[in-house]
Order: structure tokens, then sequence, then C-alpha cells
């Protein structure tokens, strides 16, 4: 996801950590902001089931796509008509 961010410095890339502590959300030393969704809501409220899950959410709001599981380089969807490497 760093890598991500730094490729695609126009678009907003933010980790939610669920039911996790604090302590855990701390350990993934990102420069990301990180929110922390200690009981599930947001995960819910987007429908993940499956840790990780990548949601792409357009400016407006809405979810437009999601991906499942770890994502190699090339993987998941395109970021601004790009492959997000």
């Amino acid at each position: 996801m760093e890598r991500v961010a730094r490729k695609h410095r126009n678009v907003s890339v933010d980790i939610i950590v669920v039911r996790a502590d604090v302590k855990q959300a701390r350990a993934l030393g990102s420069t990301l902001p990180v929110g922390y969704d200690h009981d599930g809501a947001v995960a819910n409220e987007y429908g993940v089931v499956i840790c990780p899950t990548i949601t792409y959410v357009s400016r407006g709001g809405h979810v437009v796509g999601s991906t499942v599981g770890p994502q190699s380089d090339g993987e998941g969807r395109s970021v601004d008509g790009e492959a997000p490497d």
C-alpha cells in the first residue's frame, strides 16, 4: 500500500485495522493514515469478511470494487488507469 500511495500521489490511500489492538495497529509502521476499527463496524459496513481486503471508494464515497486476500505486484484493480504496482 505504501508503494501504491507513493506512485499515485493524487489517490488517497488509508489503512483501517480491523479488530486488532492499538499495539498491533502501530506495529504496521505505516506512514499512511491508519484507522482503528475496534468493533468491526467499518468492516461490516463495507462487507469485509477476509483480511486483507482492499476496498476502492470513489471521490463521491461510493464503493467501486474490492480485492480480497494478499495482492502481489501487478494484481489488484487499476488506480487512475494504471496497475497498482
